[in-house]
């Protein structure tokens, strides 16, 4: 079989899969859709098995298919690091799935649900194939996406909200860091591939810092790591998914694969051993506390990675070895122990180990199953655990690195001792009420806890097969030897040394000195309730006055209590959210008083706009006379090319927004007596995108501008909006014109004044913004609507003709940069200020703009290709933002304040959220393709400029992310019927959202790549 087929084989399976899905969702039941997804798996892992001859050979797969957007190639590297990744998404998720299929019975968006699974798997084994880094970071958020929107699955729910919040913000923030590195890496070398010699040349320690923050929240590390808890509100076979396969993985393979660059300094290897060792017992140290079952397991998953950061930092072959075959071992026993929780709550109705107890006899198997997982995390022998802690500890203690062994050994009797709560709370003693109905799960999935099962016990008795056939071929491509073998039970190292010794007697002392500290903790004779207490039965009080409850046992919270109580210190300064939310109030604190400025202004928004374009007339005339020079002066009137940049995708995504918005608006009420004149305003926009004559152009899409004045004037509740819409219209046209017209016959600077001026006003930069958000809120949503993505975006398109036609316009640059990064700052500080979301997309609108004019200044391939992109991107995004808001403008204003409205309107509220990834630049919507060139634009003009529109779109995630989780998610108001949307705007939303995501997945379409 080709290398082409060996690499693509997995991806098909899993893509067909997905596609049938949706394809026959009408058809299957939820349990039928579940065989389809697990029949995908299998067949995605049967792919996975087909390269292993290879790898083991000591080759590497390697592919170059197709040309995907711009220098990004459909390229693969399939080496040991990527077979061993692929092997644990696609064999994990097998047996999740299988899992899945009776856990998700009942379920009524199962379709939705396995559609998501089987894109999750995909993603993580496209990104470990991945040699292009352009698509490495596509894969890293689209995986990033599946995870929210899981998390996210019984949307609804309050709790699946905020956690699905969390999730977004954390991680895909910390993204950037990956997306820069990448940038910045293609701005000095020209490449993409990180197979490509001149990469691993260009990297640098900045570069390293910038992907490890990214891998450090994909991979919950400390501090980044706050999020993985709230997303415990996923459905178990997500959280199995999330932790054991798939999300957090990805940034454990990030650093592995940094090793293939070239050796690490010492700095680097310091940082992230101390990363991992910190990691380790934080999340240990908060573990314990918890009562919740399913935080529990969280917790141990960012304890338990830092055990494999450790081994990756340490960066000796044995090290390197024990943090892959931990990770490896953590899938099998983290898989089987959210499975595990799952079959509880499954039965038992809750995952709360204080109303647990006496599963036992319930559910025996799974109990069998528990403990055999529970004993490889805490590192018993004859299980995996106790081989790659080993491991880790001889690794650590050849390094010389002492202190971080002995914290991985009192990480590790911190487990164990975990572990016994968890196993006596949950399964032992005498039956709590909750056990009493508590019943075995369904065969489906016993058979999958058991597979893990077996393969905890197989690795602990056998190692050496996972050392010889899996890891071992994994080190020569992180440019280190193969490792001696080790042998049965793992018990003896060829070397002999004495830190093979060291690690053994760590190893083995963790669990006898768990066992002890547990067992000295348990009353010598039975307890009975009295009062408010827990006595021992033949007198006296057990606890010495603390205050522990339950039905003769100790339950989970009495441990917390003791634990926190005594390290109250800790968890005070540890607790790292609240520096976080202290920095979200300061945004909105600092958002509000911008905010209320913005609002005051407005309200004289007449003679401050006038004021204001007079000014920045003003002073750009006097700027450019100033800095004027010869060169400048000489070009001053010469014509550049004739190619419109303004191309066919810009026209095409005008005229989509325009027939969205015109269906929209003929089923909704208040814009409905509006549309002949937006049909005509629409046609007016769209001719003048489309001539090339540039007096016929000026004429249509000025025409196109009076009528937009026309309709908002029509349609605006509010007398002050169409005023001083009215006057921005008059304003813009008097001095774009003028410029246009004095072209080659006016003083250049004055020229230069009037077109800057006229073009802020145009497209509502800062400051000269003042129009857009009151007529955005007095405006219906369709009109409002066709404003910002038609005629706005065909003013756009003016200038993109104009940079190009006469490029000495942009020759003095600080101008033009001036207002872009001030718009695109301003316009995303502003939005969460913002109640109001129609008001909200008129500064994200803002921002928009803003850094699509930092694209067109800067100009280039990459600057004016992404400016076009996203222009068009922001006039189908847009357009489908405001129809997701018109049916909900029927029952009053679109505020904050309204609550879980995706229950009401769920096709509105999925267009929103296609909407908002898109103008984001969220992969895969057509939003990263001109997102990243922007970028790499701004990136070779300098960093500062690159680190602005980070966070301007920084800004804008958290902007949006709280309106979706706050606003679209949760509990509905007012009954939980869904009313839907009407016909036309059903397919209106739809149209849009299939239009940002397919082309998304293939840019090349539109950008020529």
């Amino acid at each position: 079989m080709s290398p082409e087929w060996l690499v693509l084989l997995p991806l098909f399976a899993l893509l067909a899969g997905l596609i049938l899905e949706l394809g026959v969702a009408r058809l299957l039941s939820a349990r039928g859709k579940g065989w389809l997804a697990f029949t995908s798996s299998l067949v995605a892992l049967g792919g996975v098995l087909a390269s292993w001859p290879t790898i083991l050979r000591g080759q590497a797969l390697d592919a170059r298919l197709l040309t995907w957007d711009g220098p990004a190639t459909l390229a693969y590297h399939v080496d040991g690091l990527s077979f061993l990744f692929a092997l644990m998404a696609a064999g994990i998720g097998a047996v999740v799935l299988l899992y899945a299929i009776d856990y998700m019975a009942e379920d009524r968006a199962a379709t939705r649900f396995y559609a998501l699974m089987l894109a999750f798997i995909a993603g993580l084994i496209h990104l470990v194939y991945s040699a292009d880094l352009l698509l490495l970071y596509l894969s890293w958020e689209v995986i990033g996406l599946c995870s929210f929107l899981l998390v996210g699955h019984w949307y609804r729910q309050r709790e699946a909200a905020a956690g699905a919040r969390k999730v977004l913000v954390m991680t895909h923030l910390a993204g950037y860091g990956l997306l820069a590195a990448v940038l910045l890496l293609y701005a000095r070398t020209g490449s993409t591939l990180w197979t490509d010699p001149q990469i691993a040349a260009a990297f640098s320690t900045g570069l390293f810092l910038l992907m490890l923050l990214a891998a450090i929240a994909k991979s919950v590390q400390f501090p980044l790591h706050t999020w993985i808890p709230e997303a415990m509100a996923a459905p178990t076979p997500v959280s199995a998914l999330l932790h054991a396969a798939c999300y957090v993985k990805a940034g454990v393979y990030l650093i592995a694969r940094l090793h293939s660059l070239g050796p690490w300094p010492v700095e680097w290897q310091i940082l992230v051993i101390w990363i991992g060792t910190v990691t380790m017992l934080v999340g240990v140290l908060y573990a314990i506390v918890q009562a919740d079952l399913k935080r529990l397991l969280a917790f141990h998953t960012v304890s338990q990675i830092g055990y494999m950061v450790l081994g990756l930092g340490l960066g000796t072959p044995l090290g390197l070895a024990a943090g892959l075959l931990h990770c490896l071992n953590h899938g099998l026993f983290k898989g089987g122990l959210f499975l595990c929780a799952g079959a509880v709550q499954h039965a038992a109705g809750t995952r709360d180990m204080n109303r647990l107890g006496g599963l036992a006899g319930r559910m025996p198997t799974t109990t069998i199953l528990w403990l055999v997982q529970a004993g490889s995390i805490a590192g018993a022998p004859l299980l995996s655990g106790f081989v790659s802690k080993w491991l880790l500890y001889n690794a650590a203690l050849e390094a010389g690195q002492f202190v971080p062994a002995l914290v991985a050994w009192l990480v590790s009797v911190l487990t164990a001792f975990s572990f016994l709560k968890a196993t006596s709370g949950v399964f032992l003693g005498a039956e709590s009420p909750a056990a009493i109905r508590a019943h075995e799960s369904p065969r489906p999935m016993l058979i999958g806890g058991t597979l893990l099962a077996a393969a905890s016990l197989g690795v602990g008795v056998a190692p050496q097969v996972v050392i010889r056939y899996l890891i071992n071929p994994i080190l020569p491509a992180l440019g280190v030897q193969p490792v001696i073998e080790i042998s049965w039970l793992g018990l003896t190292i060829g070397s002999g040394a004495w830190f093979a010794t060291g690690g053994l007697i760590l190893a083995l002392a963790a669990v006898g000195v768990d066992a002890l500290i547990y067992w000295l903790a348990q009353p010598r004779q039975p307890l009975v309730p009295v009062g408010a207490t827990l006595s021992v039965s033949a007198g006296g009080v057990f606890t010495g006055g603390e205050p522990l409850t339950g039905p003769g046992r100790l339950p989970a919270s009495d441990f917390s209590l003791i634990v926190r109580q005594g390290l109250a210190p800790f968890y005070h300064w540890a607790e790292v959210d609240r520096y976080y939310l202290a920095l979200w109030r300061f945004l909105l604190r600092l958002s509000e008083r911008l905010g209320q400025a913005s609002q005051w202004l407005e309200r004289q928004a007449v003679p401050a706009t006038l004021a204001l374009s007079v000014a920045l007339l003003l002073s750009i005339a006097i700027y450019v006379g100033q800095v004027g020079n010869s060169s400048y002066l000489s070009q001053a009137g010469v014509a550049g090319p004739t190619v419109r940049a303004a191309g066919w995708p810009l026209l095409a995504g005008v005229g989509l927004a325009l027939l969205a918005l015109l269906l929209t608006a003929s089923s909704i009420p208040a814009a409905r007596r509006a549309l002949p004149l937006m049909m005509v305003t629409g046609l007016l926009a769209g001719l003048g995108l489309g001539v090339d004559q540039p007096l016929l152009r000026l004429i249509l899409l000025e025409g196109s501008a009076l009528t937009a004045l026309a309709l908002v004037w029509q349609t605006a509740t509010a007398r002050l909006a169409a005023r001083v819409y009215l006057l921005a219209v008059l304003l813009s046209a008097v001095a774009t014109v003028s410029g246009l017209l004095s072209l080659n016959t006016a003083p250049p600077q004055l020229v230069l004044a009037l077109l800057l001026t006229g073009f802020a006003l145009k497209l509502a930069l800062v400051p000269l913004y003042l129009w857009l958000p009151p007529a955005a809120e007095a405006a219906p949503a369709p009109v409002i609507g066709l404003v910002v993505a038609v005629v706005d975006m065909a003013a756009f398109g003016e200038l993109l003709t104009l940079r190009q036609a006469a490029p000495w316009l942009f020759a003095p640059a600080a101008p033009w940069l001036g207002l872009a990064v001030l718009s695109a700052l301003g316009g995303a500080g502003l939005m969460l200020a913002q109640r109001d979301l129609k008001r909200l997309l008129a500064f994200s609108t803002i921002e928009d703009m803003g850094c699509l004019l930092l694209g067109v200044t800067l100009g280039g391939e990459l600057g004016l290709t992404g400016a076009m992109l996203g222009a068009t991107v922001h006039a189908l995004a847009k357009a489908l933002l405001f129809a997701s808001l018109s049916a909900v403008e029927g029952e009053g204003p679109p505020t904050l304040e309204r609550r879980g409205l995706a229950v009401r309107y769920p096709l509105s509220g999925a267009g929103f959220l296609v909407g908002a990834l898109a103008v984001l630049g969220v992969p895969p919507t057509l939003g990263y393709a001109a997102h990243w060139r922007l970028y790499s634009t701004a990136a070779q003009a300098g960093w500062p400029f690159l680190a602005a529109l980070l966070l301007a779109t920084a800004l804008a995630v958290l902007a949006y992310a709280r309106v979706i989780a706050q606003c679209w998610w949760g509990p509905g108001q007012g009954g939980d019927d869904a009313r839907g949307e009407p016909v036309a705007v059903r397919v209106a939303l739809v149209g849009l959202s299939v239009i940002l995501v397919l082309v998304g997945l293939w840019p090349g379409v539109v950008s020529g790549g």
